[in-house]
């Protein structure tokens, strides 16, 4: 049987089918739109901790260079250079996840160096340093404005520590020259002879 479709109906149909087309490529151009902002953004991070990476090495190369001894910094180099980029947790001491104190415990345990959990007790072993005689290694503490020790990390040299900062924030370097870092900074100790 033949079927007669009304020319009223032809037009509501292509409309249909246009209107069904431009939704489709919208929703396809925001798909892609939001793939290249993620993908940016993972290149973005990996590219600072490559950089990161690179600042690690260079500095441990200059303090093996300088007389350290060599197998114990390119360990606690290696071991730091995997904890960039992991993010900070509250009362976390790893391996996916750290805070300041924890990040500290976990790359010296790992290079077999026992150290206590909390910031207080790390900041009694080892000997004491002057800010101006860091070393790759040393352990740096920062106060939030009182005598209380509240932050910790890693130096690594030329200013620049390795720490978890805060909630919302992964494992990265700092350098002691930014001003909160210059106000906040108290004490150092060296648990690496």
């Amino acid at each position: 049987m033949y079927d007669t479709v009304y020319p009223s109906v032809r037009r509501r149909r292509r409309r249909r089918r246009r209107a069904g087309r431009k939704k489709d490529a919208l929703l396809f151009f925001l798909a892609l739109l939001a793939l290249i902002l993620v993908v940016s953004s993972t290149y973005k991070k990996t590219e600072k901790i490559m950089s990161e990476s690179q600042i690690i090495a260079a500095e441990c190369k200059k303090a093996v260079a300088k007389g350290a001894d060599e197998e114990t910094l390119e360990s606690l180099a290696d071991i730091m250079t995997r904890q960039l980029g992991k993010p900070y947790v509250y009362g976390a001491a790893g391996p996916d996840a750290f805070d300041c104190s924890g990040l500290v415990q976990y790359v010296y345990g790992a290079a077999g160096i026992k150290l206590p959990r909390v910031v207080s007790q790390q900041s009694r072993v080892g000997s004491a340093v002057q800010k101006e005689d860091l070393k790759f290694g040393d352990i740096i503490f920062f106060s939030d404005g009182g005598e209380t020790l509240t932050h910790t990390g890693l130096y690594i040299g030329s200013g620049y520590f390795m720490h978890s900062p805060a909630t919302g924030e992964v494992v990265t370097l700092s350098n002691l020259s930014e001003e909160y870092y210059v106000e906040m900074y108290r004490a150092a100790v060296r648990v690496l002879k």
